[in-house]
């Protein structure tokens, strides 16, 4: 796709919103909306189809499009955007409403539970003398302890089930960094648990 220059760009818009010829822009744009969806569903470790994504691309289309054109009715060059840069806000946010929906990142972003007792080896409650409702007590006073990004990671990836890819992108981190993050905080938590289980006994 050739990049416009402002002053294309005003032209296509204008003859899209006063001439109503909007072929042009629909042409234009088609692969730029085509490779945000694209982008949009791999980000997301949603599965899809080529029929999906050209399917989803027309969508967008009709969004843009709807009411008169409104959503580029919107469009406000005065605050720095390109139209390209707004039309692929736009693609975005109709995807992610399209996948919020039908509850798509609900499942798609999510890992298996694992119980965090079972990483660190509580022990079962009728072989302890202190039941699971002060194993849950010990749990929580242990995560307090924790400094606040390892306690969200941890809640992130065992109470929530989110996998290390959304984390690192929801906490802006590498997701190696965030593997590491949570290995420590996992250590730490383990030090802290053995603590108070020591002061049981």
């Amino acid at each position: 796709m050739k990049r416009l220059s402002p002053d294309e760009e005003r032209i296509l818009l204008y003859d899209c919103l006063f001439c109503c010829q909007r072929q042009a822009l629909i042409m234009h744009y088609w692969r730029l909306v085509e490779r945000t969806v694209t982008k949009v569903f791999g980000l997301k470790a949603v599965p899809h189809t080529q029929e999906g994504i050209e399917d989803m691309r027309n969508e967008i289309f009709l969004k843009m499009l709807e009411n008169n054109c409104k959503k580029l009715w919107q469009y406000q060059e005065s605050r720095g955007r390109s139209l390209a840069g707004w039309i692929v806000m736009i693609a975005n946010q109709t995807v992610l409403a399209d996948l919020r929906s039908k509850a798509v990142l609900n499942t798609a972003n999510q890992s298996k539970l694992i119980p965090i007792e079972e990483v660190l080896g509580l022990p079962a409650s009728e072989n302890h003398p202190y039941d699971l409702k002060e194993q849950a007590h010990i749990l929580r006073s242990a995560m307090d302890e924790l400094p606040a990004k390892g306690r969200l990671i941890l809640k992130m990836y065992y109470f929530h089930g989110l996998n290390f890819e959304t984390i690192a992108r929801y906490l802006k981190m590498k997701k190696g960094a965030v593997y590491t993050a949570k290995s420590r905080a996992l250590d730490q938590l383990t030090a802290h648990v053995g603590k108070r289980l020591d002061t049981c006994n």
